[in-house]
């Protein structure tokens, strides 16, 4: 829970030592003697925050250790602008299964499924994140962004060629070919010329 503050409602998995090491009890001084330490594994949160205007803000908090950390160190779930819909089942519900998911996959001793690793993907390609104490714009709108202007330019790039070929054939109009135009013109023959006739082999020639 979020203590006094009633703003706040917090959910988490508890610390959960996963070894033990041994170390200088002062690194400044090596002679100082040794000491041993435990290695604590720090558990998911699902966290509620009520703005000053009434909406809520649900967040993910990964399971980390301090060595090992997702590049994300909040995943923002939820925005619910009207605070009463958590009193439904359904959406706290939606937002438990998220959460025990992401346990599940940020956690060294978590089990998780294909669905579970599905989750967090979408999660995390869906949500906005905070990376380095900076917010990141979600990789499904940068995606979907991408993959528009690759269409909108191979769309525009053929509707162009389209238009200059459609241009051209209204102002170059195809030339019409009469089959009678290639035929060979007769070579008109002279008026004195005599007529000519071919009977049984013999030619026979006849003067006017």
């Amino acid at each position: 829970m979020g203590g006094f503050d009633e703003r706040i409602v917090e959910i988490k998995y508890g610390a959960t030592p996963y070894e033990q090491i041994t170390e200088f009890a002062d690194p400044d001084n090596m002679f100082a003697g040794t000491k041993k330490r435990l290695l604590v594994s720090d558990g998911a949160r699902l966290f509620y925050e009520r703005t000053d205007t009434g909406s809520v803000y649900c967040l993910l908090y990964p399971s980390k250790t301090e060595n090992l950390r997702p590049i994300e160190s909040v995943i923002i779930l939820d925005v619910i602008n009207d605070a009463a819909n958590l009193n439904k089942k359904r959406l706290p519900k939606k937002h438990w299964k998220y959460f025990t998911s992401y346990m599940h996959v940020t956690s060294l001793d978590g089990s998780p499924t294909y669905l579970d690793e599905a989750k967090v993907f979408w999660l995390r390609i869906s949500r906005i994140l905070i990376v380095d104490g900076k917010s990141q714009p979600r990789k499904s709108i940068k995606w979907l962004l991408s993959i528009l202007s690759v269409a909108l330019s191979v769309g525009l790039s053929g509707s162009l060629l389209f238009g200059i070929q459609y241009y051209f054939s209204l102002t170059v109009p195809a030339t019409q070919i009469d089959n009678k135009s290639l035929q060979p013109s007769p070579i008109p023959r002279p008026s004195h010329w005599p007529e000519t006739t071919i009977v049984s082999n013999h030619i026979v020639t006849n003067n006017s």
